[in-house]
């Protein structure tokens, strides 16, 4: 048992010739230790696997940043293009007030354009803030898996460190 606790080696088993208690004992601890050292192997995989889990969430959740940062860029480039959009029908709409009949359809038009183009500046919109609610959540994410690794690293550094048996 001095060897096991000195070394920090679990595959290190008592000698169990013989058939008196002592061999019985030793028996029973090898089996323990058996136990032991499957239950430790366990933990080093699950936490290997933990770990590929948290980097591969990490990664993909810098890929959702990524997209949605594009996506906010766009719909900025987009809502930029209406507002162009809607000063221009503004315009055409002061300037059909002072002409005939076909003027006053144009307006007509004008005025239709205009309302499609507030529910679509409405929409973007709504579109911007689900990306902004979108952004949160990956940032929050983020931090979750960072927390995550801290504790990987913290239970990846316990198989390092010498176990003593009492």
């Amino acid at each position: 048992m001095s060897r096991i606790s000195s070394e920090s080696d679990l595959r290190i088993r008592a000698d169990v010739s013989g058939k008196d208690e002592i061999a019985l004992l030793s028996k029973s601890f090898n089996g323990m230790m058996n136990h032991f050292q499957s239950l430790i192997e366990n933990l080093v995989r699950a936490t290997h696997q933990l770990a590929a889990s948290a980097e591969e969430m990490s990664a993909i959740s810098q890929q959702v940043s990524g997209t949605a940062q594009e996506q906010e860029q766009q719909t900025t480039m987009i809502a930029t293009a209406i507002n162009q959009m809607t000063a221009a029908i503004s315009e055409v709409a002061s300037n059909a007030q002072n002409a005939s009949y076909s003027a006053e359809q144009a307006n007509e038009l004008a005025k239709k354009g205009q309302d499609r183009s507030r529910r679509t500046v409405s929409a973007i919109e709504s579109l911007a803030q689900s990306i902004e609610q979108s952004a949160v959540q990956i940032s929050a994410l983020d931090e979750q898996t960072q927390r995550i690794t801290e504790v990987l690293d913290v239970i990846e550094a316990l198989p390092n460190k010498p176990i003593y048996w009492r």
